[in-house]
């Protein structure tokens, strides 16, 4: 209830005008009391859920070009180990993971000075301690 525009904006998926409405909602005395009354009426609110392994927490990845495993396969590990799979490069991505034949992305992620990582060097993030 107490989130600043400036804290929303970290949260992926929120940009600036989501991040402003939802301030805004937040700030409202009417949204309070209807916040109040959920609470009241014995709505409990939860904590998320924190990945098991959080090696890449608060991470964006980017997948792009063919991998040793299956796309799919990449992304449920990318999600086990705390971070999320973006479908596309932006300023927000944490590094773009690129396999044989990348294109579009890689070069996007060239452009924005975004890091990027084979499947070892992906692989060697995953067991840094």
């Amino acid at each position: 209830m107490s989130a600043k525009e400036d804290e929303l904006i970290k949260i992926d998926g929120v940009g600036d005008k989501v991040a402003h409405s939802i301030s805004t909602a937040l700030q409202s005395k009417s949204f309070q009391k209807e916040v109040e009354k959920l609470l009241a009426s014995g709505i409990q609110v939860q904590a998320a859920q924190v990945a098991k392994d959080s090696k890449l927490a608060g991470l964006n990845i980017v997948i792009t070009g063919t991998l040793p495993v299956s796309r799919d396969e990449a992304k449920e590990l990318i999600e086990k180990m705390g971070g999320k799979s973006a479908s596309s490069v932006s300023k927000k991505t944490s590094y773009v993971l690129a396999g044989e034949e990348a294109g579009s992305k890689l070069e996007k992620a060239r452009e924005l000075g975004v890091p990027i990582l084979n499947w070892d060097e992906f692989n060697a993030l995953l067991n840094q301690p």
